[in-house]
């Protein structure tokens, strides 16, 4: 926990002080409603629940981070990793609505580049099928294991080193937006009990000083985290 902060204060979080669900601010209609809400609700004056939307980001990011083989989090070393087929969409054709593949098998790696997937139901086998077949990543149908309707597998290619980068950088700019549009959520709230005097000028400059240095504390280390990432990557295939 970063230093400086204090306990919780949950009533401002049940508000949005997570990356979910963001409304648009400006001069727009829903920006002048978003402004109103603020100006309406209680302000708190911690920055707990801005710490625990900090986290989710983070524990995001890491989901999608190439691992870094020192033992700590990271989504692997690219399509070769169960975790990123873990997360690939499927879609239920009757519904309309799209579940993680993770959510309906377990992905397991196998023999050399070999993953099986083994679901929990074969109801969900054709939808399955399908989804990895039109994904860009994959490309290919899984075979049915004929002993067992309930297992898929197939052949995955190893991603490459420039595609690992890219990957680890996109992975950590979203990190970054997160993080800062957490914060732009908290000053809005901030700016808003101001102009409704429910924060005074002394602790409204307190509060946002306060709040930047905790955003600068997380965006350091969001840097520090891709430098590793990157570091780690071009390691292990002997490019240091």
């Amino acid at each position: 926990m970063p230093k400086g902060k204090t306990k919780s204060a949950s009533a401002w979080s049940k508000r949005g002080g997570g990356e979910e669900a963001v409304e648009p601010t400006g001069p727009t209609a829903g920006g002048a409603a978003a402004a109103a809400a603020a100006a309406a609700a209680p302000v708190v004056f911690t920055f707990d629940d801005v710490d625990a939307a900090w986290d989710r980001a983070e524990a995001r990011a890491l989901e999608r981070l190439p691992e870094t083989g020192s033992g700590g989090s990271g989504g692997g070393s690219g399509r070769f990793h169960p975790e990123a087929l873990g997360q690939l969409a499927v879609r239920d054709k009757a519904t309309g609505t799209s579940t993680a593949l993770r959510e309906l098998a377990v992905v397991v790696p196998g023999r050399g580049r070999t993953v099986e997937i083994r679901l929990h139901s074969a109801a969900h086998r054709k939808a399955v099928l399908s989804a990895v077949q039109a994904s860009d990543a994959f490309n290919q149908q899984p075979q049915v294991d004929p002993d067992n309707e309930l297992v898929l597998r197939l052949k995955l290619e190893a991603e490459s080193v420039a595609d690992q980068t890219r990957r680890a950088r996109e992975a950590c700019h979203e990190w970054r937006e997160r993080v800062r549009e957490v914060t732009r959520r908290r000053r809005d709230g901030l700016k808003g009990g101001k102009a409704a005097r429910t924060v005074g000028a002394d602790d409204f400059r307190r509060l946002e000083k306060e709040l930047l240095k905790l955003q600068d504390g997380r965006l350091k280390a969001v840097e520090a985290r891709e430098k590793e990432v990157i570091r780690a990557i071009e390691a292990r295939h002997g490019m240091l």
